[in-house]
């Protein structure tokens, strides 16, 4: 809704409708000492503008559903970066802590024209893509030569609040960049960017690219 062009036509509301959108990109942004942050960004095929007594179409309207934030200093159980290995259950992490995590989720839509179509009459799903990038503290050089050899990494997040959270798996991930930030009276980060694939090649159960699940119930172990 845009409001009404009349104060003493309070009614008269105008507003703007999105027609056919779909969600094409979604990144996750985690910061130290702040909220979890999601931005989403749809492409529609038209809008339409409206204004008088039809300025709201008809229709159920849900009600936004209000909660509490997820904090990253406190509500984060596991951040992991590790070598991927047939063996080992619980592989040794590249590093230890880390200062900014993007995660980013990409359908790359493109919008389908036609001659005597205004906007696009479909859209059209391109390669599905998820990456990213993590500035975590230098441990030492085993994550430098997973960057060197294109070594296949796995990376996943746990964040636990209030006996509920949720988890992402990426299960392949290869890395870039890779320049060790170094600053004289500062600690050494390690900027990585991330690529992930389709993990199905590694091992059969892990036929995805990024794997997020949502939990109602989580016992209080979960958090530590």
């Amino acid at each position: 809704t845009l409001g009404a062009p009349d104060d003493a036509l309070p009614t008269q509301i105008q507003s703007e409708y999105l027609v056919g959108a779909v969600p094409n990109e979604l990144t996750m942004v985690i910061d130290t000492a702040d909220k979890v942050n999601m931005d989403m960004g749809f492409m529609a095929i038209n809008y339409e503008t409206r204004t008088g007594a039809t300025g709201v179409k008809a229709g159920t309207r849900p009600a936004l559903v209000s909660g509490k934030a997820f904090n990253t200093s406190s509500h984060f159980a596991r951040i992991k970066m590790a070598l991927v290995s047939q063996t080992a259950v619980a592989p040794a992490a590249l590093f230890g802590y880390t200062t900014e995590i993007r995660l980013t989720i990409n359908n790359n839509l493109s919008a389908a024209k036609a001659i005597g179509t205004l906007g696009a009459f479909e859209m059209t799903a391109g390669t599905f893509e998820v990456g990213g990038n993590v500035t975590a503290y230098f441990q030492d050089v085993t994550a430098i030569d997973a960057l060197r050899n294109n070594s296949d990494v796995t990376f996943d997040i746990i964040a636990v609040k209030d006996n509920a959270g949720f988890a992402i798996d990426v299960p392949l991930v290869s890395l870039g960049d890779g320049r060790l930030n170094v600053e004289l009276n500062t600690p050494i980060t390690l900027p990585l960017s991330l690529e992930a694939a389709d993990a199905g090649d590694v091992n059969s159960n892990l036929g995805h690219t990024i794997l997020m699940s949502f939990f109602d119930y989580l016992p209080n172990a979960a958090a530590a």
